[in-house]
């Protein structure tokens, strides 16, 4: 999952207020709240590097390991993906 790279998922809607976000699938009416680490993953995700990227620069902005941020964030994807918001590319 480390090299995997994620995108939004073609017609999700995808809209940011101050530093939180909001992902919709209007067809299922699923939808996924990010605060401002969520918002900054997503952010970093588009730009089109791998997990492991993410995990790297997110651990240099956060006061986090990288052990658990790259926990974290594998189970954000998967719960992002199940939800059909994001797509591997």
């Amino acid at each position: 999952m480390e090299d995997d790279i994620y995108q939004i998922k073609e017609g999700v809607l995808f809209q940011k207020v101050d530093d939180e976000s909001v992902l919709l699938e209007p067809e299922t009416g699923n939808y996924f709240t990010l605060d401002s680490v969520g918002t900054y993953i997503l952010d970093v995700m588009t730009s089109g590097v791998n997990l492991s990227e993410i995990v790297k620069q997110a651990c240099s902005v956060y006061d986090v390991t990288q052990e658990q941020f790259k926990t974290d964030l594998e189970a954000i994807v998967k719960e992002m993906e199940s939800l059909g918001l994001l797509s591997k590319v």
